[in-house]
């Protein structure tokens, strides 16, 4: 029986984006997990424990700061976050917040699925 690969959760309200995220992250042999809004976002983080959550900064109801702010306070483990959209400049961004890339501009799935697969392989356990 062949082994499953890493759990990457994707919070994006964006359709078509989140289709391509998701599409390319399965090419490559992920179980993902795509979440609407931040709200089911953070369920899905939770039930989970994903290994890497790519996460769309600008969302309904509660945004990247908020979101990642709850997932670093809220498990033991918070897992890696890949940041799509916004600023590396933005005032909300802390330093802590667990994101370990942020991606700006167009999306590219090709560099996406090379940050996923790399947080994936420098990770613990």
């Amino acid at each position: 029986m062949n082994d499953p690969g890493p759990q990457v959760v994707v919070v994006y309200d964006d359709d078509r984006e989140a289709e391509m995220i998701v599409l390319a992250l399965r090419a490559e042999g992920y179980r993902v997990c795509r979440a609407r809004d931040s709200l089911d976002g953070l369920i899905a983080v939770e039930q989970i424990a994903p290994a890497v959550i790519v996460l769309k900064w600008e969302m309904p109801f509660i945004d990247g700061e908020i979101f990642t702010h709850a997932v670093r306070t809220g498990l033991a483990k918070p897992p890696p976050v890949v940041v799509c959209g916004g600023s590396r400049e933005d005032p909300r961004r802390e330093p802590d917040a667990g994101v370990r890339l942020w991606l700006t501009g167009p999306l590219d799935t090709a560099t996406l699925t090379r940050a996923v697969r790399s947080l994936i392989t420098s990770s613990p356990g």
